[in-house]
This record gives structure tokens, sequence and C-alpha cells, in this order.
């Protein structure tokens, strides 16, 4: 973890086995998972980040982003309720550049994220690490977003819960 700048416009920088992990304004709401995805005492910690990403104000990460919006935030809150059925904790939470809430998941090289964006859209994204990728939209409706998180505990080699 680095910190770069000063005042209003200082951002830290996360790195994770030399590759660039996250970049977000110093003091500003992120959740890493510590808890193991077996407990559910991660849902709170969760919920309050989101409920944080909401306090975010334009240009919230000096590249001019909106903050998240009520409907990504609502759309998050689906998100984290379809984990927490599975028994499967997102490794981090954070404020889209895109605008809207990524939620992340991180299992040594494998990853994905699931974009809850401003526009109501939201984009799932898995990588092997190694270039691979598949990006696709998901629903909004609780079977989508159930669905999309079957296919990522997959991605990682988990069997459906």
């Amino acid at each position: 973890v680095i910190a770069m700048g000063s005042g209003p416009k200082s951002f830290t920088v996360e790195t994770s086995g030399g590759y660039l992990a996250a970049i977000f304004p110093t003091g500003l709401s992120c959740i890493e998972r510590t808890a193991n995805s077996g407990s559910t005492g991660w849902v709170s910690d969760a919920l309050e980040t989101v409920e944080g990403l909401e306090s975010f104000t334009r240009d919230w990460n000096g590249l001019d982003s909106d903050p998240p919006s009520p409907l990504a935030t609502t759309v998050a809150r689906n998100l984290i309720d379809r984990c927490r059925s599975l028994d499967f904790a997102p490794d981090r939470i954070s404020a889209s550049a895109e605008g809207g809430i990524a939620v992340c998941f991180r299992r040594a090289n494998l990853f994905a994220s699931v974009e809850c964006l401003n526009s109501g859209e939201i984009v799932g994204l898995t990588s092997d690490g190694a270039g691979n990728t598949h990006a696709w939209e998901i629903g909004r409706d609780d079977s989508s977003l159930k669905g999309a998180m079957v296919l990522i505990r997959e991605h990682f080699g988990l069997v459906a819960a």
C-alpha cells in the first residue's frame, strides 16, 4: 500500500503480486475481506461499505468519476444478499471509476467482479490471470444475480451451493 499526493487529491495505491490491485482516494470507503467465506460476519461490513460509498461526490477519485447512484447501491445490496445466500464473501467492495460499485472476488490468479453501474446495468467479469477474460451483462432480478454468482463460484472451482 502506497500513499500518493496530499490533501483532497491524495490516493492509496495497492499492489498484489507485483500488479496494480486498486487505486482509491485516501480515507474513502473500501472493504477487503478478512473473514473466511464460511462466516457471514462479513455481511454487515459489506453493507456498511456500500452505505459509505453513498457519500462520495463527483470527482471522488480525481478522474471526474461519478459517485455511486442510489440505483447502483440498491443493486449492490441485492448482490451482497445473493452472496450471503451462497455463503460466498467478496474480497473487495469499492466505488467504480465507471460510476457505480464494484464487488470483486480473487483466488490466487483468478479474478471476478460484478460492476453495479449507475445506469442500472450490471456487468460480470471473470479472468484466469493469463489474459482470458469473459464479460457478460447480468439482469437486475434476483434469479439473474444468483445465476451470476453461481457462475463466478464455478469460475473459482467451487461447487454450487
